[in-house]
């Protein structure tokens, strides 16, 4: 599948895949936060994505990072 995106800055790098076979693509900003234990923050992408019609577009920890 292709996704339809647009850098809304420049200076962010496109999203990719670490390695083949991932299932998801990694996502970066060009913020840097510390978001502590129970915080939430918005975190801006720099991208617009078109997700496709009929599929959802979520963002996830890294797997290294998630809480077990």
């Amino acid at each position: 599948m292709k996704l339809q995106i647009t850098k809304l800055d420049p200076t962010v790098p496109t999203p990719a895949y670490a390695q083949p076979g991932d299932a998801g693509l990694d996502l970066r900003s060009n913020v840097d936060v510390v978001v502590g234990p129970g915080e939430r923050a918005m975190i801006p992408t720099g991208l617009a994505v078109a997700i496709p019609e009929g599929h959802a577009g979520l963002v996830l920890p890294r797997s290294g990072l998630a809480s077990t």
